[in-house]
């Protein structure tokens, strides 16, 4: 952390935040603690809000975005009978049992967004890089989950970010 506190008899001071003296009640504890509480909050709060911004670059949007070196990778899919949802989700579960994702999960939509409700399956994985990506759609499993999902599908949208 940036700055440290020290209190004393009847002060309090924070170092490396330009707070010198905080004057406390002569053997007041509770007052003394309270500012400390207060004090270390704010070093901890601008300390935090330092590291976020730290870690985040300025897109050539305007947008935010964050300097992560993964790749995340979002399939959407629609079924085109609802009674086949399910073979959907065990078919791509399937995908599971490829190697290369950090990070894999199926889900059925639970339709919570009042607005839109063509989604009925979605697949969200994490890569460490795009070989990885590579190497997961050459995989076999995956050949065989295109195989058990495709005619049952009526849409696929998917994003690579």
């Amino acid at each position: 952390m940036n700055g440290a506190l020290f209190a004393s008899n009847n002060s309090l001071a924070c170092s490396g935040m330009g707070i010198s003296e905080v004057p406390s009640c002569r053997g007041c504890h509770r007052v003394k603690w309270a500012l400390a509480n207060a004090a270390s909050t704010l070093v901890s709060a601008i300390h935090l809000r330092h590291m976020f911004y730290k870690h985040r670059r300025q897109s050539k949007t305007g947008f935010a975005m964050s300097d992560r070196t993964f790749i995340r990778h979002v399939v959407l899919f629609s079924a085109k009978d609802q009674d086949d949802v399910a073979r959907i989700v065990d078919g791509l579960s399937m995908l599971k049992n490829i190697p290369h994702a950090s990070v894999f999960e199926v889900v059925q939509n639970n339709r919570v967004d009042a607005l839109s409700g063509e989604i009925d399956v979605v697949v969200y994985a994490e890569f460490a890089d795009d070989a990885a990506l590579q190497a997961y759609k050459a995989h076999q499993i995956y050949q065989d989950a295109i195989a058990v999902v495709r005619p049952l599908r009526e849409m696929r949208i998917a994003a690579d970010f």
